[in-house]
């Protein structure tokens, strides 16, 4: 775990995507890497090998280690032992099956990657990290419905390309408010900094002095308010 974490830090990739601030992101991101490696040491839970979450790298690897960890946790158990006869069954049995079982996971795992998709292979090596496909969202986003998740993700992820994610909102929010776009909703503008948003369609958002909050409660149908500056 601990070399995980490190793994993980090293590469700027600790926070997750979860749109939090400040106590409640370094609580949730630190959980939620802990919840997320200990489910995929003991089960193997293949939809964590994304870039938001283990990555291809990190969750490959901690296959590799899960497996060397069964041949390192035999071998400690009958160096540990005061007598043969202490153990449960015989050495060889239990080196046949750890061998046997280890062996049956690796065929299993070489026949799914032969049989699935060829562009989804690639997925258990990727090296992208948790920030890079954030961004990859807004960048290569082939419209405004998939640019706009880059808002709904943890800011520290997005902070880079937050002037050219800025630009891009004040662009195109009056067109937004003409169209309006399915993704033009109320979740959707409470995601928005208020510095993202022009003049006069924050003052139209700023009924009664406050605002509608983006947080994590957003996206599970909460919600919460936040003061709005008034623009002169």
């Amino acid at each position: 775990m601990g070399l995980y974490f490190t793994y993980k830090i090293l590469r700027r990739d600790l926070w997750h995507w979860v749109a939090l601030e400040g106590a409640s992101s370094v609580v949730e991101s630190v959980l939620e890497r802990l919840v997320v490696k200990v489910l995929v040491d003991f089960t193997g839970v293949i939809q964590f090998r994304a870039a938001g979450e283990m990555g291809g790298v990190g969750w490959t690897g901690a296959m590799i280690m899960a497996l060397a960890a069964s041949f390192v946790a035999t071998r400690v158990y009958y160096a540990s032992l005061d007598e043969v006869e202490d153990a449960v069954m015989d050495e060889s049995v239990a080196w046949t099956i750890v061998g046997g079982l280890c062996g049956l996971g690796i065929c299993f795992q070489s026949s799914f990657l032969l049989i699935m998709k060829r562009k989804y292979v690639t997925t258990f090596f990727s090296t992208q990290t948790g920030y890079q496909w954030t961004q990859s969202l807004f960048v290569n986003g082939a419209d405004d419905g998939v640019k706009r998740r880059v808002l709904l993700h943890n800011k520290k992820h997005w902070a880079s390309i937050r002037d050219d994610v800025k630009a891009w909102t004040m662009e195109n929010w009056e067109r937004w408010e003409e169209e309006k776009p399915a993704f033009f909703n109320d979740a959707f503008k409470a995601s928005v900094d208020d510095d993202m948003i022009p003049a006069e369609s924050l003052r139209g958002l700023n009924v009664g002095g406050t605002r509608r909050r983006s947080s994590l409660g957003d996206l599970l149908g909460g919600g919460g308010e936040r003061r709005v500056v008034p623009v002169n």
